[in-house]
């Protein structure tokens, strides 16, 4: 014999579980973002630059000096390991090292704002 009054009451039928997905930014919206992080990272690389410029500028000050040195060695030292050692430091090319970072970045940067401007194709409302 079975008690019916015993029996746990029957749960409510389950209301379907809604998972959020996470909001994707539509293409254009993450190419702006993604743009706008670039030019960000472009003016990090504008402020290295600058620091660059500066020590370049003590380097080359310096590579002066050792040339300064070079050309005053004595008749007789003008031939050995000493000359060449300061031959070695005044025959290195340290001027345009800092200007060709900069254009290399100042070309760069100017394709990443050309992407930033860029009129983008639109898909079927999801964009």
């Amino acid at each position: 014999m079975t008690d019916e009054s015993q029996t746990p009451p029957a749960a409510p039928p389950s209301a379907p579980v809604r998972v959020k997905r996470p909001k994707v930014l539509s293409r254009p919206k993450r190419w702006a973002e993604a743009c706008s992080k670039a030019l960000a990272a472009f003016e990090d690389l504008e402020r290295a630059a600058d620091a660059l410029e500066e020590v370049m500028s003590d380097l080359t000050d310096l590579q002066q000096e050792y040339s300064e040195w070079k050309d005053n060695l004595p008749d007789n030292l003008q031939q050995g390991i000493l000359a060449d050692k300061l031959d070695t430091v005044c025959d290195l090319s340290l001027e345009d090292i800092a200007q060709n970072v900069r254009d290399a970045i100042e070309e760069q940067r100017s394709v990443v704002e050309e992407a930033e401007g860029t009129d983008l194709p639109v898909g079927f409302g999801r964009d």
